[in-house]
Formats: structure tokens, sequence, C-alpha cells
């Protein structure tokens, strides 16, 4: 068994490897963070750690793909992981969120948000840099 799943193994391990060493410098755009507060708003999720949740793990999901910047997959997949147990217990809602209504509402959030210059890399200012930013 360990010699079967060594070679994968060892793979998985340089890919995290990689990803550790770029998740920081993953970017994202004024978009990007308008789209993650659109959805948690829709969802009537409370304050903002959520959004810095799915913002992170957005980045992480990006950093161990290899890419320099967030999508919108990044973006569901990451909402579908920090939301479902900020959204259970709320009367007379569906306990769950999947990733098929994540995605039906991030195409509607898009077509609200249409096209413009938020899609141009967000620079991070200090407080964006504090929220966002924290080293592991």
């Amino acid at each position: 068994f360990r010699e079967e799943w060594s070679g994968r193994e060892k793979q998985l391990s340089d890919q995290i490897a990689s990803a550790r060493e770029i998740v920081n410098d993953v970017r994202y755009s004024r978009r990007d963070l308008m789209a993650i507060a659109a959805l948690t708003g829709s969802l009537k999720v409370d304050g903002h750690r959520a959004d810095l949740v799915i913002l992170r793990g957005a980045q992480a999901h990006a950093a161990l793909n290899g890419r320099s910047h967030i999508n919108n997959d990044d973006i569901i997949l990451a909402a579908e992981l920090a939301l479902p147990h900020r959204i259970k217990g709320r009367m007379f809602q569906e306990a769950e969120i999947n990733s098929y209504e994540l995605e039906e509402r991030m195409e509607q959030i898009n077509s609200d948000l249409g096209d413009d210059e938020m899609s141009e890399p967000h620079e991070e200012e200090s407080a964006d840099s504090e929220a966002v930013k924290k080293k592991p």
C-alpha cells in the first residue's frame, strides 16, 4: 500500500509546498472582493469574517493549482467550505448550500457587476494587507 501511494503522496507534498510559497502573492481584483461580499450578503451572512475566509480559501486553492490570480471557481469552492455552518440553524431557511446554488448566485452577481475597471488587480491598502496577508 505504502509503495503504491508514495509517488502520489510525494507529488501532493511538493504541490502543497509550492502553494505555500506563493499563496500570499496570489492576486485578486476589486471585482473579486465585490463578488465575495455580494455572495455573503445574498445569503445574509453576518459580519466580514466569512468574506475574509472565502478570500483566503480562494487564494489557497489558486496557489494549490499554481495560479497567481483567483477566479470564480476558487471563490465558489471556498464559499462552499466557509458558509454552511454560518447559515445553519436559521429558522425557515435551508441549512445546506451546494455548489450549484453558489454557481447560480455567482453568475447573477457577475452579471450585476458587469465588466469594468474592477477587474484590475487589487492594490492592497494597509488595512487590507493586515486583514488578508497574515503569515502562517
